[in-house]
């Protein structure tokens, strides 16, 4: 997986798209189901990337099987640079 600063919001769908199948492979079907909720949670951009990142933040500990911290930390700061939040 990528290794790089996330900066624009199609490599926070790839990376929850990765991640999710990573999740399905090893049987994490709940955090799977729930990043996928996310991506399909309302209608506009802020709106997905607000759900994606609240289920990067509740799910850390398993996504951290599959990826750096530093990919989600990434994507994490990128969603809250979106909004204003730093």
């Amino acid at each position: 997986m990528r290794t790089t600063m996330t900066d624009n919001p199609a490599e926070v769908y790839s990376l929850a798209r990765e991640l999710i199948a990573a999740c399905e492979a090893s049987g994490h079907n709940d955090v799977a189901k729930q990043i996928d909720e996310a991506l399909h949670a309302g209608s506009s951009a802020l709106e997905i990337l607000g759900a994606i990142r609240t289920a990067f933040i509740d799910h850390r500990a398993v996504l951290n099987l599959f990826v750096d911290s530093g990919q989600l930390d990434s994507a994490i700061a990128f969603v809250d640079a979106a909004f204003g939040r730093g």
